[in-house]
């Protein structure tokens, strides 16, 4: 079934499985997962969302770029073919050594004409209600080889939980695979484990400030949860109900009014995440440019003049300007790709520590906290970040830095670095 261009791909359980709360030694614990920040350009970048439908199973939503994907034919008069094998193992806890569920899907796609599209599905896991998961998730384009690792932490102890919300964007009813959105306004809200039920609809217009430099000890302001507006909606017998998102803020439903859980949009500007305006690389350069030339940006009548002026004077010339302006903007769009939460990816702390220090060669990572690694693990001089994760009822990747007065030599020697007109690095 084509529509627009969209595909819905067939998949096909096989044969082999894991049965529930049965025991292997694999393990997510003690790994190293870098690689998932490298910030490399992968040929296969799949989406997955999970949406818990029923009591004892979830559903696991896929979207696949047939542009990402190698398609073959036995000959002319064959129809091209794509396979992608997909893997899942369900945990108890990303630390947890028990494989609660395992097995695999193959995704198959076949067309007369290549063309550039999205690939749409869902498979069905079992995942038994009133605890939370470690979810991963492993995608092979069987033709060429290339290979996926994905990562989802699943929450079904309340139904008011976001992952207990479907959006799908109108008309196609297509699956939203963010928390946020950019230019589409139309959806249905579905929620098969709330049918009936009324919920409120909170909408909140904040501006929040981008992350303060390691070594800073500043006390963050206390968010304000009472909303700047609410409205009352209601799901139908089908769990189902249209949705126009407002044009700016965010919006968080919620079932349950007596706790903080529910399920929370974000409107993000034309672009996101990538960095399409002037005023798109203004803002990421407060990390490395003083107050006054801040400042005086601020006063420019000539943006754009004054950003191409700012990283030619660091590096003394158009060529190597624009190898530093590449280098610096590909880590403020990694971060935006990663870490974006209630703020875009660059302005949280994982997102500044990414975008100035670069990829750490380790990441550890536990139910509540990550560890970074910038240089050998087993040195003890090596650089080391550990990021706490926050309990944020809005968004479920929110992790602040441990931050301390001993990072501050560190810091200014990789800021030195980027205004002298290197791109700083830590192997």
């Amino acid at each position: 079934m084509i529509l627009n261009k969209w595909s819905y791909s067939w998949f096909f359980p096989l044969v082999f499985s894991i049965s529930f709360f049965s025991r292997c030694n694999t393990s997510p614990y003690n790994v190293n997962y870098a690689h998932l920040y490298s910030g490399t350009t992968s040929i296969l970048q799949p989406n997955y969302i999970v949406y818990h439908d029923q009591n004892d199973s979830s559903q696991v939503y896929f979207n696949i770029n047939s542009s990402e994907l190698l398609y073959v034919r036995k000959d002319k008069s064959e129809p091209y073919h794509a396979s992608v094998l997909v893997h899942y193992r369900l945990y108890s806890g990303i630390d947890s050594k028990i494989i609660l569920d395992s097995a695999s899907r193959m995704i198959e796609d076949i067309t007369v004409e290549r063309s550039s599209k999205s690939i749409l599905g869902n498979f069905s896991i079992s995942v038994p209600m009133g605890g939370k998961y470690f979810l991963k998730l492993l995608t092979t384009d069987l033709n060429r080889g290339s290979v996926d690792e994905a990562h989802l932490l699943l929450d079904k102890t309340k139904t008011s939980g976001s992952q207990f919300f479907l959006l799908k964007k109108l008309p196609e009813e297509v699956p939203l695979f963010t928390n946020y959105i950019v230019n589409d306004n139309e959806f249905v809200v579905e929620s098969k484990m709330n049918k009936n039920s009324e919920f409120q609809g909170r909408f909140y217009n904040r501006k929040f400030p981008l992350a303060a430099p390691p070594f800073s000890v500043a006390i963050s302001k206390p968010f304000t949860y009472y909303p700047d507006s609410i409205a009352v909606y209601s799901l139908n017998a089908e769990g189902r109900m249209n949705f126009t998102v407002q044009d700016s803020g965010f919006v968080q439903f919620q079932t349950d009014t007596s706790s903080r859980n529910g399920f929370t949009l974000f409107r993000q500007q034309v672009g996101f995440p990538l960095i399409k305006t002037t005023k798109d690389m203004f803002y990421p350069l407060r990390y490395i440019c003083t107050k006054n030339e801040y400042n005086s940006f601020l006063l420019s009548s000539d943006l754009k003049k004054s950003v191409d002026k700012f990283w030619i004077n660091k590096t003394g010339s158009k060529e190597r300007g624009r190898e530093l302006i590449k280098k610096y903007y590909n880590r403020v769009q990694t971060a935006n790709q990663y870490f974006t939460s209630y703020i875009e990816g660059w302005k949280t702390d994982r997102g500044m520590i990414s975008l100035i220090f670069g990829p750490p060669k380790v990441v550890n990572k536990s139910n509540d906290s990550e560890t970074w690694i910038y240089g050998e693990e087993t040195n003890t001089l090596s650089l080391r970040f550990t990021f706490n994760k926050v309990n944020n009822p809005f968004t479920n990747n929110d992790y602040k830095l441990n931050r301390g007065l001993g990072y501050r030599s560190d810091w200014y020697r990789a800021v030195d670095a980027w205004r002298s007109g290197r791109v700083y690095w830590i192997n």
